[in-house]
């Protein structure tokens, strides 16, 4: 991409710039593929029943906050494209289904000790 966008800049020419829109289509083709794939690995390689803060580290992530950057994670729910913080609520609430497990607070304090 870069070799052909000095080729556009310093002969500009249509068959260079069509070369330069070419190249960056691709880039923007394998950059956007690359991000589905992490995505999804991401995602995959997830359990929630061992360890809950990840969740709520992705649904920060998703809502944007705390990240310094904008991610742009979109989710699809009934046709419809969510992102940002209603990425996060749908994504939240289809799990909070089924993480609603109520541990006692003993049963907490020996998990965390043993985390240590």
């Amino acid at each position: 991409i870069e070799i052909s966008r000095k080729q556009a800049e310093t002969t500009p020419c249509q068959e260079h710039h069509n070369k330069y829109q070419h190249a960056k289509a691709i880039f923007q083709r394998a950059k956007l593929q690359a991000r589905r794939r992490s995505w999804k690995e991401k995602t995959e390689s997830l359990n929630f029943e061992r360890d809950t803060r990840k969740l709520w580290k992705l649904v920060k992530q998703l809502s944007d906050e705390g990240t310094g950057r904008n991610p742009k994670i979109a989710l699809n729910k009934d046709g419809n494209i969510l992102t940002g913080k209603q990425a996060a609520d749908h994504f939240a609430d289809s799990f909070a289904k089924d993480s609603n497990i109520e541990i006692s607070t003993t049963k907490q304090r020996e998990i965390r000790e043993k985390k240590q």
